[in-house]
């Protein structure tokens, strides 16, 4: 399976970790240091935006490990509520009457 970095330990960045996990993909969690409570907690077994505990499988990484979250990964990823359908700033207007 791959190894995949994801950065950014908030609420997108951590709920891809079960997918990616379950599908046995070995997977590094980075948070910025925006994200270093979020880092802690999980690290201390649960989320607090999730408000469960990451996969077991998932490296929790602070923000001065992202060397290690990069080391060897076949893939990154940065999820964002704007890529998902209909949230995308370029898309907001879309389909919209000009009336």
């Amino acid at each position: 399976m791959a190894r995949i970095a994801v950065l950014g330990a908030g609420y997108m960045g951590s709920a891809v970790t079960f997918p990616l996990a379950e599908r046995g993909h070995e997977v590094r969690l980075w948070g910025t240091w925006l994200d270093d409570e979020l880092v802690r907690a999980s690290r201390a077994g649960r989320h607090p935006r999730l408000k469960r505990a990451l996969p077991a499988s998932v490296a929790v990484l602070d923000s001065a490990e992202l060397a290690r979250a990069l080391e060897e990964q076949y893939a990154v990823t940065k999820p964002h509520l704007e890529a998902l359908p209909g949230r995308h700033p370029k898309r907001a207007g879309a389909g919209a009457s000009a009336s």
